[in-house]
């Protein structure tokens, strides 16, 4: 019962730092972070009227119907907590924080994002959940493929930086470059700590 609820609660945490990190930094400062956020940031110059938060609940939905028919009974039940808490975190921070510059510096806004995608991801991850996202496929890709977990979200997120480059200029790809890699290393590191701390 102990494991579970601190389970739980570490679901719970990195989910809200993962929202806070879209909200704050990723939609105020047009990064492109990687995950769905960054998705729905490269599609908005086709895609004007492409609502982010509208964009991410839809696509968590869908991907955590994936990982449920792929994954089993255990991942599904694991990952309903985020699949139901991401964008409820969503919808509340962009409402109460929403709209606003919080750090008028690109770069900085992307190392922010990527230290709180990191951990939010990171503590997720350990529980053996998943937030709904990407994340899902990069553990689709590890299962299946033998690709470390953070190596497989480098993959998908540099995926989509590539995409941005398509739409957005080279300035904004590094920066979105460089969120990426900030987020793979506190995932990395998140992981790594949350295993020698505390046993799950």
């Amino acid at each position: 019962m102990k494991n579970s609820i601190l389970n739980i609660l570490f679901i719970l945490i990195g989910n809200f730092l993962l929202a806070v990190a879209v909200i704050c930094f990723v939609e105020p400062n047009n990064i492109i972070s990687g995950g769905l956020a960054g998705v729905a940031i490269a599609l908005q110059p086709i895609l004007p009227l492409l609502d982010t938060t509208a964009f991410i609940s839809i696509s968590t939905i869908v991907l955590f119907i994936v990982g449920a028919i792929c994954l089993g009974k255990d991942f599904l039940l694991k990952t309903l907590v985020s699949a139901i808490s991401y964008p409820i975190f969503l919808y509340v921070l962009e409402y109460f924080l929403g709209n606003r510059m919080y750090i008028d510096n690109r770069i900085l806004s992307a190392i922010f994002t990527g230290v709180l995608s990191g951990i939010g991801i990171g503590l997720v991850f350990r529980t053996g959940s998943s937030t709904g996202g990407m994340d899902i496929l990069a553990i689709l890709a590890e299962n299946y493929l033998r690709i470390p977990f953070h190596i497989g979200c480098f993959i998908l997120d540099g995926a989509t930086v590539i995409l941005g480059i398509t739409m957005y200029s080279i300035y904004d790809a590094v920066i979105g470059l460089l969120s990426v890699v900030v987020t793979t290393y506190m995932i990395d590191k998140t992981v790594l700590s949350v295993k020698k701390g505390i046993k799950l």
